[in-house]
């Protein structure tokens, strides 16, 4: 390519100099030139798509023109028949109001002479439900009484079968104080079934001096050993056994063992048991079954006598 030759600046084919359009691929070689011809067929492009969207959002508001005007359509030939339809109401109230007026106007004489009856018995009523409120206020506090008292009672029907079931210290101490503190003579009777059960029943047996343990037979087990095993027994049986034996131990140790088992224990039928060897032991004679528990009297008698008995170690 010699001095006075060109090449095309898009397909690099050998020009003139100073040629200002390719033969080859008829591109103008001014770079200004070929920016506007770009921007001029980028705008045509951009317009002709402009159009096309807006006929499309036309044809779509024509089609929901047309939609909005059908249902305009029905709306109102729905409401030219609604408005019928209440017409057609509108006379027919218009007709029995009418005949309402008719029939009020003949029946109204007879109509003010029902009214008179019915305020008349309207009063008497008034007067007997006013009794009757009263009657019927002194049977709701009659009957809430009542059930008060059944359910007093049944508590202390359930403290007593729990006692006697149980043999529950507590459980019997809560019942005697209930008892002390209520005008209701079910509490005294409850007490003095459960007592009374106590009396006539020995939940443990009798004590047998030859039975065989695990510290050997029984009359061959030292008395220490016994109390020893009633402070840590958990079974009320075993307690309850165990006071029987001390009832042959003459010995105050004995005596004050049994004392303690009066004073503490947390079973009836041991304490009873209790009570009963402390008497065979000293020739104590106790208040009653349960020796005027919560108060046991054994402690302040054996105070007062303990030095005068001469049969016991």
């Amino acid at each position: 390519m010699s001095d006075k030759q060109q090449r095309c600046k898009y397909c690099k084919e050998v020009l003139h100099e100073g040629a200002r359009v390719c033969y080859q691929c008829g591109r103008d070689q001014r770079k200004w030139i070929n920016t506007l011809q770009y921007l001029a067929t980028t705008t045509a492009f951009a317009m002709v798509l402009i159009v096309i969207i807006q006929l499309l959002i036309s044809g779509k508001q024509i089609r929901l023109s047309e939609d909005q005007n059908r249902l305009s359509e029905e709306q109102y030939k729905e409401s030219k028949l609604k408005r019928i339809e209440a017409e057609d109401v509108l006379r027919k109230a218009e007709l029995n109001s009418r005949l309402a007026f008719t029939i009020s106007s003949t029946n109204f004489h007879k109509a003010r002479l029902a009214t008179q009856v019915t305020n008349r018995l309207v009063s008497e009523s008034n007067l007997k439900i006013s009794r009757a409120g009263v009657d019927i206020e002194a049977l709701r506090t009659r009957t809430v009484t009542e059930l008060e008292v059944l359910k007093s009672r049944n508590k202390l029907t359930m403290l007593a079968d729990r006692v006697i079931t149980s043999g529950d210290r507590k459980t019997f101490l809560e019942l005697y104080h209930y008892a002390n503190n209520s005008s209701d003579m079910a509490g005294t009777a409850e007490v003095l079934r459960v007592k009374g059960f106590y009396l006539e029943t020995d939940r443990i047996g009798k004590a047998d001096i030859n039975a065989k343990t695990e510290l050997g037979l029984i009359k061959d087990v030292s008395t220490e050993s016994i109390i020893a095993s009633i402070n840590v027994a958990k079974n009320w049986e075993f307690r309850g056994r165990c006071v029987k034996i001390l009832a042959l131990r003459k010995e105050k140790k004995s005596a004050e063992a049994l004392l303690d088992v009066i004073i503490h224990d947390e079973n009836l039928a041991v304490m009873k048991a209790a009570i009963d060897s402390f008497s065979a032991l000293t020739g104590y004679e106790a208040f009653d079954v349960f020796d005027n528990l919560p108060n046991p009297r054994a402690p302040q008698w054996w105070k007062t006598n303990k030095d005068i008995l001469a049969d016991l170690k």
